[in-house]
């Protein structure tokens, strides 16, 4: 009888054990899980902050240069530059939200591999280093149309990270809770990736028929 006990005891206590071992071992994978999604979002949402500022340099200078005469050849470069460093970021953003597809769903559609507008504007910016590579300024009464498109695109960016910042009391910067959090940066990601395919549908064909002119 007390063999029997002891026993059951002692299967009761193995039991006890195996599923706290279980509970412990479900609560640390937990954790790194959260802890790797948070890691994950924070990037992302760094990448979003860098896309902003830089867009808000973009934006800053492209409009000052609207006033100017002459457009010199390191305004360009600097345009370029800075281009170069937005389309990157959003690049990242584009297979951040890829590889997020297995936990978000619903994003086949709104996927792409990169946010191609910017490879047509990096096409216009070396149009205008070689065209005028020879010459200290840009022709600015030729090329002031297209810049004003350039201008117009980089506003439209402006706009949908500005939204979003309105949203949370127009602070001055994205909400770090809410993108890290509630991963809101694929819905601005998505947002941006919209707003390029309408602006290069609408006005990509103004922009590169200034190369053949």
């Amino acid at each position: 009888m007390g063999k029997k006990v002891d026993n059951i005891t002692i299967i009761k206590s193995i039991t006890l054990l195996f599923i706290g071992l279980t509970t412990l071992m479900a609560v640390i994978l937990y954790n790194k899980f959260e802890d790797a999604k948070y890691a994950f979002n924070r990037n992302c949402y760094y990448r979003l902050e860098n896309i902003q500022d830089r867009t808000n340099e973009e934006v800053k200078k492209l409009d000052s240069i609207r006033t100017y005469k002459k457009v010199s050849n390191s305004d360009v470069a600097e345009f370029a530059h800075l281009n170069s460093i937005i389309r990157s970021e959003q690049w990242y953003l584009s297979l951040s939200v890829h590889d997020y597809q297995w936990k978000i769903g619903k994003l086949k559609q709104t996927y792409q591999e990169q946010v191609s507008f910017g490879i047509i504007l990096d096409s216009y910016f070396n149009y205008l280093k070689q065209t005028y590579k020879d010459k200290e300024y840009i022709d600015y009464d030729k090329e002031n149309k297209k810049i004003d498109l350039v201008f117009k695109y980089y506003q439209g960016i402006q706009k949908i990270l500005n939204g979003h910042i309105e949203n949370v009391g127009n602070t001055g910067s994205l909400d770090k809770h809410e993108i890290i959090n509630e991963e809101k940066w694929v819905s601005v990601y998505s947002e941006i990736n919209k707003f390029d395919d309408d602006f290069k549908a609408q006005y990509s064909s103004q922009l590169v028929s200034t190369e053949n002119k």
